[in-house]
Protein backbone atom coordinates (compact mmCIF):
# COMPACT_ATOMS: atom_id res chain seq x y z
CA UNK A 1 0.00 0.00 0.00
CA UNK A 2 2.78 2.44 0.80
CA UNK A 3 4.06 2.27 -2.79
CA UNK A 4 0.55 3.00 -4.01
CA UNK A 5 0.06 6.18 -2.03
CA UNK A 6 1.61 9.33 -3.45
CA UNK A 7 4.63 10.52 -1.53
CA UNK A 8 7.49 12.83 -2.35
CA UNK A 9 9.83 10.81 -4.51
CA UNK A 10 12.34 8.97 -2.38
CA UNK A 11 15.10 9.55 -4.89
CA UNK A 12 14.93 13.29 -4.24
CA UNK A 13 16.01 12.75 -0.65
CA UNK A 14 19.60 12.42 -1.86
CA UNK A 15 19.53 16.20 -2.26
CA UNK A 16 18.64 17.11 1.30
CA UNK A 17 20.21 14.87 3.96
CA UNK A 18 20.76 16.81 7.18
CA UNK A 19 23.79 14.67 8.03
CA UNK A 20 26.18 12.51 6.08
CA UNK A 21 28.06 9.54 7.47
CA UNK A 22 30.83 11.72 8.85
CA UNK A 23 28.95 14.89 9.77
CA UNK A 24 26.85 17.59 8.10
CA UNK A 25 25.97 16.76 4.50
CA UNK A 26 26.69 20.29 3.37
CA UNK A 27 27.25 23.69 5.05
CA UNK A 28 24.32 25.36 6.78
CA UNK A 29 21.71 22.59 6.52
CA UNK A 30 21.69 21.55 10.16
CA UNK A 31 21.54 25.14 11.38
CA UNK A 32 18.63 25.97 9.09
CA UNK A 33 16.73 22.84 10.08
CA UNK A 34 17.29 23.45 13.81
CA UNK A 35 15.96 27.00 13.48
CA UNK A 36 12.98 25.82 11.43
CA UNK A 37 12.06 23.00 13.84
CA UNK A 38 12.23 25.29 16.89
CA UNK A 39 9.80 27.68 15.22
CA UNK A 40 7.61 24.82 13.92
CA UNK A 41 7.18 23.54 17.49
CA UNK A 42 6.19 27.01 18.69
CA UNK A 43 3.75 27.48 15.79
CA UNK A 44 2.20 24.06 16.45
CA UNK A 45 1.05 25.22 19.89
CA UNK A 46 -0.65 28.23 18.31
CA UNK A 47 -2.47 26.76 15.33
CA UNK A 48 -3.24 23.06 15.76
CA UNK A 49 -6.42 22.01 17.57
CA UNK A 50 -5.99 20.02 20.79
CA UNK A 51 -6.72 16.36 20.20
CA UNK A 52 -9.75 16.48 22.49
CA UNK A 53 -11.52 18.67 19.93
CA UNK A 54 -11.05 16.00 17.28
CA UNK A 55 -12.56 13.14 19.27
CA UNK A 56 -16.07 13.91 18.04
CA UNK A 57 -16.59 10.70 16.07
CA UNK A 58 -13.80 8.46 17.40
CA UNK A 59 -10.50 8.28 19.27
CA UNK A 60 -7.55 10.09 17.70
CA UNK A 61 -3.93 9.67 18.74
CA UNK A 62 -0.77 11.66 18.14
CA UNK A 63 2.16 10.00 16.38
CA UNK A 64 3.96 9.01 19.59
CA UNK A 65 0.79 7.42 21.02
CA UNK A 66 0.33 4.91 18.17
CA UNK A 67 1.20 1.26 19.05
CA UNK A 68 4.18 -0.41 17.34
CA UNK A 69 4.99 -1.28 14.63
CA UNK A 70 2.77 1.47 13.23
CA UNK A 71 4.45 4.20 15.28
CA UNK A 72 7.42 4.31 12.86
CA UNK A 73 9.69 4.19 15.87
CA UNK A 74 8.36 7.52 17.20
CA UNK A 75 8.08 7.05 20.96
CA UNK A 76 7.86 10.66 22.17
CA UNK A 77 7.12 14.22 21.11
CA UNK A 78 10.87 14.86 20.87
CA UNK A 79 11.21 11.86 18.53
CA UNK A 80 8.38 13.22 16.40
CA UNK A 81 10.11 16.57 15.93
CA UNK A 82 13.44 14.85 15.24
CA UNK A 83 11.70 12.86 12.48
CA UNK A 84 10.08 16.06 11.22
CA UNK A 85 13.51 17.69 10.99
CA UNK A 86 14.68 14.97 8.61
CA UNK A 87 11.65 15.35 6.33
CA UNK A 88 10.83 19.06 6.19
CA UNK A 89 12.35 21.61 3.86
CA UNK A 90 13.30 24.67 5.96
CA UNK A 91 11.01 27.69 5.75
CA UNK A 92 11.57 31.17 7.11
CA UNK A 93 14.82 31.47 5.16
CA UNK A 94 16.34 34.74 4.05
CA UNK A 95 17.77 35.05 0.54
CA UNK A 96 21.23 34.64 2.08
CA UNK A 97 20.14 31.41 3.83
CA UNK A 98 18.65 29.99 0.63
CA UNK A 99 21.76 30.90 -1.35
CA UNK A 100 24.03 29.20 1.18
CA UNK A 101 21.85 26.06 1.05
CA UNK A 102 21.98 25.92 -2.74
CA UNK A 103 25.71 26.55 -2.99
CA UNK A 104 26.30 23.85 -0.38
CA UNK A 105 24.26 21.34 -2.37
CA UNK A 106 26.05 22.16 -5.62
CA UNK A 107 29.37 21.78 -3.86
CA UNK A 108 28.35 18.43 -2.38
CA UNK A 109 27.25 17.08 -5.75
CA UNK A 110 30.50 18.21 -7.34
CA UNK A 111 32.51 16.30 -4.73
CA UNK A 112 33.17 12.63 -4.07
CA UNK A 113 29.74 12.11 -2.49
CA UNK A 114 27.94 13.22 -5.65
CA UNK A 115 28.83 10.29 -7.92
CA UNK A 116 25.27 8.90 -8.03
CA UNK A 117 23.81 12.32 -8.73
CA UNK A 118 26.21 12.98 -11.58
CA UNK A 119 25.51 9.52 -13.00
CA UNK A 120 21.82 10.48 -13.10
CA UNK A 121 22.70 13.63 -15.07
CA UNK A 122 22.49 16.10 -12.18
CA UNK A 123 24.62 19.20 -12.63
CA UNK A 124 24.39 22.69 -11.02
CA UNK A 125 21.21 23.63 -12.93
CA UNK A 126 19.51 20.35 -12.05
CA UNK A 127 20.60 20.67 -8.41
CA UNK A 128 18.93 24.09 -8.36
CA UNK A 129 15.75 22.60 -9.82
CA UNK A 130 15.76 19.85 -7.18
CA UNK A 131 15.73 22.46 -4.43
CA UNK A 132 13.11 24.45 -6.34
CA UNK A 133 10.95 21.30 -6.43
CA UNK A 134 11.43 20.76 -2.69
CA UNK A 135 10.57 24.40 -1.98
CA UNK A 136 7.43 24.17 -4.10
CA UNK A 137 6.42 20.98 -2.34
CA UNK A 138 6.84 22.58 1.08
CA UNK A 139 5.60 26.10 0.39
CA UNK A 140 3.44 25.84 -2.72
CA UNK A 141 -0.27 25.23 -3.18
CA UNK A 142 -1.62 21.68 -2.77
CA UNK A 143 -2.68 21.51 -6.43
CA UNK A 144 0.88 22.16 -7.62
CA UNK A 145 2.41 19.75 -5.10
CA UNK A 146 0.12 16.84 -6.01
CA UNK A 147 0.38 17.31 -9.78
CA UNK A 148 4.18 17.47 -9.64
CA UNK A 149 4.36 14.31 -7.50
CA UNK A 150 2.04 12.23 -9.69
CA UNK A 151 3.78 13.32 -12.87
CA UNK A 152 7.23 12.45 -11.57
CA UNK A 153 6.03 9.19 -9.98
CA UNK A 154 4.38 8.14 -13.26
CA UNK A 155 7.63 8.58 -15.17
CA UNK A 156 9.54 6.65 -12.54
CA UNK A 157 7.02 3.79 -12.55
CA UNK A 158 6.98 3.57 -16.36
CA UNK A 159 10.77 3.31 -16.53
CA UNK A 160 10.87 0.83 -13.62
CA UNK A 161 8.15 -1.35 -15.23
CA UNK A 162 10.09 -1.41 -18.50
CA UNK A 163 13.30 -2.43 -16.74
CA UNK A 164 11.46 -5.02 -14.64
CA UNK A 165 9.87 -6.58 -17.74
CA UNK A 166 13.37 -7.10 -19.13
CA UNK A 167 14.58 -8.70 -15.91
CA UNK A 168 16.56 -5.65 -14.85
CA UNK A 169 16.52 -3.75 -11.59
CA UNK A 170 15.40 -0.10 -11.86
CA UNK A 171 18.55 1.98 -12.15
CA UNK A 172 19.87 5.22 -13.66
CA UNK A 173 17.38 5.12 -16.56
CA UNK A 174 14.46 5.17 -14.12
CA UNK A 175 16.08 7.99 -12.15
CA UNK A 176 16.68 10.03 -15.28
CA UNK A 177 13.05 9.51 -16.33
CA UNK A 178 11.82 10.70 -12.94
CA UNK A 179 14.10 13.73 -12.99
CA UNK A 180 13.03 14.55 -16.55
CA UNK A 181 9.38 14.52 -15.45
CA UNK A 182 10.08 16.62 -12.40
CA UNK A 183 12.02 19.17 -14.44
CA UNK A 184 9.40 19.40 -17.22
CA UNK A 185 7.71 22.55 -15.78
CA UNK A 186 11.10 24.26 -15.79
CA UNK A 187 12.27 23.46 -19.33
CA UNK A 188 12.38 27.17 -20.14
CA UNK A 189 14.68 27.99 -17.20
CA UNK A 190 18.40 28.25 -17.75
CA UNK A 191 20.73 28.02 -14.75
CA UNK A 192 20.44 31.72 -13.84
CA UNK A 193 16.64 31.81 -14.12
CA UNK A 194 16.37 28.55 -12.18
CA UNK A 195 18.39 30.10 -9.38
CA UNK A 196 16.14 33.18 -9.30
CA UNK A 197 13.00 31.00 -9.24
CA UNK A 198 14.39 28.90 -6.39
CA UNK A 199 15.33 31.92 -4.28
CA UNK A 200 11.86 33.37 -4.81
CA UNK A 201 10.09 30.16 -3.82
CA UNK A 202 12.37 29.34 -0.87
CA UNK A 203 11.70 32.72 0.79
CA UNK A 204 7.92 32.78 0.23
CA UNK A 205 6.81 31.08 3.48
CA UNK A 206 7.88 32.71 6.72
CA UNK A 207 6.68 30.02 9.13
CA UNK A 208 5.35 26.47 8.79
CA UNK A 209 4.59 23.42 10.88
CA UNK A 210 3.04 19.96 10.51
CA UNK A 211 1.18 17.75 12.96
CA UNK A 212 0.17 14.11 12.38
CA UNK A 213 -3.08 12.68 13.80
CA UNK A 214 -3.97 8.95 13.73
CA UNK A 215 -7.31 7.17 14.04
CA UNK A 216 -8.22 3.46 13.95
CA UNK A 217 -11.55 1.68 14.18
CA UNK A 218 -10.17 -0.70 16.83
CA UNK A 219 -6.97 0.29 18.59
CA UNK A 220 -6.82 -2.98 20.53
CA UNK A 221 -7.07 -5.09 17.36
CA UNK A 222 -4.55 -2.86 15.62
CA UNK A 223 -1.96 -3.74 18.25
CA UNK A 224 -2.23 -7.40 17.17
CA UNK A 225 -1.79 -6.71 13.42
CA UNK A 226 1.56 -7.61 11.90
CA UNK A 227 0.95 -7.23 8.17
CA UNK A 228 -1.29 -5.48 5.69
CA UNK A 229 -3.01 -8.83 5.14
CA UNK A 230 -4.18 -8.65 8.78
CA UNK A 231 -5.96 -5.39 7.95
CA UNK A 232 -8.12 -7.24 5.42
CA UNK A 233 -8.69 -10.40 7.44
CA UNK A 234 -9.44 -8.63 10.73
CA UNK A 235 -11.28 -5.72 9.09
CA UNK A 236 -9.01 -3.16 10.68
CA UNK A 237 -8.47 0.32 9.34
CA UNK A 238 -5.83 2.84 10.31
CA UNK A 239 -5.63 6.34 8.95
CA UNK A 240 -3.30 9.29 9.37
CA UNK A 241 -3.99 12.96 8.81
CA UNK A 242 -1.03 15.29 8.28
CA UNK A 243 -1.99 18.92 8.78
CA UNK A 244 0.48 21.52 7.54
CA UNK A 245 0.13 25.23 8.20
CA UNK A 246 2.13 27.76 6.16
CA UNK A 247 2.26 31.48 6.83
CA UNK A 248 3.19 33.33 3.65
CA UNK A 249 4.90 36.71 3.46
CA UNK A 250 1.81 39.01 3.52
CA UNK A 251 3.24 41.12 0.69
CA UNK A 252 3.48 38.03 -1.55
CA UNK A 253 0.14 36.29 -1.06
CA UNK A 254 -0.64 36.70 -4.78
CA UNK A 255 2.18 34.23 -5.53
CA UNK A 256 0.18 31.34 -4.02
CA UNK A 257 -1.69 29.57 -6.83
CA UNK A 258 -5.43 29.60 -6.18
CA UNK A 259 -7.30 26.81 -7.97
CA UNK A 260 -10.00 28.27 -10.22
CA UNK A 261 -10.45 25.86 -13.16
CA UNK A 262 -11.33 22.66 -11.30
CA UNK A 263 -12.36 20.50 -14.34
CA UNK A 264 -9.12 21.21 -16.23
CA UNK A 265 -7.00 20.46 -13.17
CA UNK A 266 -8.92 17.25 -12.44
CA UNK A 267 -8.35 16.02 -16.00
CA UNK A 268 -4.59 16.69 -15.82
CA UNK A 269 -4.33 15.03 -12.44
CA UNK A 270 -6.15 11.89 -13.57
CA UNK A 271 -3.85 11.56 -16.57
CA UNK A 272 -0.76 11.78 -14.35
CA UNK A 273 -2.26 9.46 -11.74
CA UNK A 274 -3.22 6.80 -14.29
CA UNK A 275 0.36 6.79 -15.54
CA UNK A 276 1.62 6.04 -12.03
CA UNK A 277 -0.96 3.29 -11.37
CA UNK A 278 -0.37 1.66 -14.77
CA UNK A 279 3.34 1.43 -14.04
CA UNK A 280 2.70 -0.24 -10.69
CA UNK A 281 0.22 -2.67 -12.21
CA UNK A 282 2.61 -3.59 -15.03
CA UNK A 283 5.35 -4.38 -12.52
CA UNK A 284 2.95 -6.51 -10.51
CA UNK A 285 1.79 -8.32 -13.68
CA UNK A 286 5.37 -9.19 -14.56
CA UNK A 287 5.93 -10.55 -11.06
CA UNK A 288 2.75 -12.66 -11.20
CA UNK A 289 3.58 -14.00 -14.69
CA UNK A 290 6.94 -15.22 -13.42
CA UNK A 291 5.32 -16.73 -10.35
CA UNK A 292 2.72 -18.57 -12.47
CA UNK A 293 5.41 -19.76 -14.88
CA UNK A 294 7.33 -21.29 -11.97
CA UNK A 295 4.17 -22.89 -10.61
CA UNK A 296 3.43 -24.53 -13.98
CA UNK A 297 7.04 -25.63 -14.40
CA UNK A 298 6.94 -27.36 -11.00
CA UNK A 299 3.44 -28.81 -11.51
CA UNK A 300 4.73 -31.72 -13.65
CA UNK A 301 1.27 -32.10 -15.13
CA UNK A 302 -0.50 -32.36 -11.77
CA UNK A 303 -4.07 -31.12 -12.45
CA UNK A 304 -4.47 -29.52 -9.03
CA UNK A 305 -1.17 -27.66 -9.31
CA UNK A 306 -2.05 -26.46 -12.81
CA UNK A 307 -5.46 -25.30 -11.59
CA UNK A 308 -3.80 -23.42 -8.70
CA UNK A 309 -1.56 -21.58 -11.18
CA UNK A 310 -4.53 -20.66 -13.35
CA UNK A 311 -6.48 -19.43 -10.32
CA UNK A 312 -3.51 -17.32 -9.22
CA UNK A 313 -3.37 -15.65 -12.62
CA UNK A 314 -7.14 -15.07 -12.74
CA UNK A 315 -7.16 -13.59 -9.23
CA UNK A 316 -4.30 -11.25 -10.10
CA UNK A 317 -6.10 -10.09 -13.25
CA UNK A 318 -9.16 -9.23 -11.17
CA UNK A 319 -7.05 -7.31 -8.65
CA UNK A 320 -5.26 -5.39 -11.40
CA UNK A 321 -8.56 -4.44 -13.03
CA UNK A 322 -9.82 -3.13 -9.68
CA UNK A 323 -6.63 -1.10 -9.14
CA UNK A 324 -6.89 0.47 -12.60
CA UNK A 325 -10.39 1.74 -11.81
CA UNK A 326 -9.05 4.14 -9.18
CA UNK A 327 -9.96 7.73 -10.02
CA UNK A 328 -9.47 11.22 -8.67
CA UNK A 329 -12.13 13.80 -7.96
CA UNK A 330 -11.46 17.47 -7.21
CA UNK A 331 -14.19 19.26 -5.27
CA UNK A 332 -14.43 22.99 -4.64
CA UNK A 333 -15.13 23.88 -1.00
CA UNK A 334 -16.36 27.06 0.67
CA UNK A 335 -13.65 27.76 3.21
CA UNK A 336 -11.43 30.82 3.33
CA UNK A 337 -10.52 32.62 0.11
CA UNK A 338 -9.75 29.42 -1.80
CA UNK A 339 -10.48 25.84 -0.77
CA UNK A 340 -10.82 22.42 -2.42
CA UNK A 341 -10.52 18.70 -1.75
CA UNK A 342 -8.68 16.12 -3.89
CA UNK A 343 -10.10 12.61 -3.44
CA UNK A 344 -8.54 9.37 -4.72
CA UNK A 345 -10.13 6.03 -3.94
CA UNK A 346 -9.31 2.57 -5.26
CA UNK A 347 -7.87 -0.82 -4.41
CA UNK A 348 -4.22 -1.43 -3.64
CA UNK A 349 -2.42 -3.51 -6.30
CA UNK A 350 -0.01 -4.67 -3.58
CA UNK A 351 -2.41 -6.17 -1.01
CA UNK A 352 -5.61 -7.83 -2.38
CA UNK A 353 -8.79 -6.54 -0.76
CA UNK A 354 -7.09 -3.51 0.84
CA UNK A 355 -8.56 -0.11 0.02
CA UNK A 356 -6.01 2.56 -0.88
CA UNK A 357 -7.43 6.03 -0.40
CA UNK A 358 -5.96 9.51 -0.33
CA UNK A 359 -7.92 12.64 0.48
CA UNK A 360 -6.20 16.01 0.54
CA UNK A 361 -7.73 19.33 1.49
CA UNK A 362 -6.59 22.92 1.03
CA UNK A 363 -7.53 26.26 2.56
CA UNK A 364 -6.04 29.69 1.95
CA UNK A 365 -7.11 32.35 4.41
CA UNK A 366 -5.18 35.48 3.44
CA UNK A 367 -1.50 34.72 4.15
CA UNK A 368 -2.37 31.52 6.06
CA UNK A 369 -2.44 28.31 4.02
CA UNK A 370 -3.39 24.84 5.25
CA UNK A 371 -2.79 21.41 3.69
CA UNK A 372 -4.78 18.51 5.15
CA UNK A 373 -3.58 15.13 3.83
CA UNK A 374 -5.35 11.86 4.68
CA UNK A 375 -3.66 8.52 4.09
CA UNK A 376 -4.12 4.89 5.05
CA UNK A 377 -7.18 2.71 4.59
CA UNK A 378 -9.82 4.98 6.10
CA UNK A 379 -13.36 4.02 4.97
CA UNK A 380 -14.67 6.62 2.55
CA UNK A 381 -17.56 7.73 4.78
CA UNK A 382 -15.15 8.34 7.67
CA UNK A 383 -12.81 10.39 5.49
CA UNK A 384 -15.68 12.51 4.18
CA UNK A 385 -16.86 13.27 7.70
CA UNK A 386 -13.41 13.90 9.15
CA UNK A 387 -12.22 16.01 6.21
CA UNK A 388 -15.12 18.38 6.86
CA UNK A 389 -14.22 18.36 10.54
CA UNK A 390 -10.56 19.24 9.91
CA UNK A 391 -11.41 21.84 7.27
CA UNK A 392 -13.81 23.54 9.67
CA UNK A 393 -11.34 23.47 12.57
CA UNK A 394 -8.44 24.83 10.53
CA UNK A 395 -10.58 27.43 8.78
CA UNK A 396 -11.56 28.81 12.17
CA UNK A 397 -7.97 28.64 13.43
CA UNK A 398 -6.52 30.57 10.49
CA UNK A 399 -9.37 33.03 9.75
CA UNK A 400 -7.93 35.67 12.06
CA UNK A 401 -4.39 34.36 12.47
CA UNK A 402 -1.88 37.10 11.78
CA UNK A 403 1.30 35.95 13.52
CA UNK A 404 4.41 35.80 11.37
Amino acid sequence: MRRYLPIALALLSLALPARGRDGPAFPGMEELQAKHVADAKALAKEVFPPIERLNKHGVWKLAWEVPPPFDKGIKSADAYWAHYAQQAFPTGMTAADATKLLDGLIGMMAGEGGDDARAAGIGPREATLILLGHARGQSGALSRKVEDEYTAAGAMMAAAAKANAGGERPGPDAQRAAFAAMFAPYRHLDAAKARDAYLKQATLVKRSSTMAYYRANDWAQLATARSERDFVDKRIWLGVVNVTVMLVDPARVAEIEDLTDVPAFEARLNTAFKGMVNGLVQMNKTQVDREVENMLRNANGNPEAVRAAEERKAKAAKEHAAAEKATIKVIKREFGANSYVIRMTGMSPDTPGLTASVYSGWIRNGPACVRIEFGGNFPEDVMLKEMDHFLSEMDAKTASFGGL
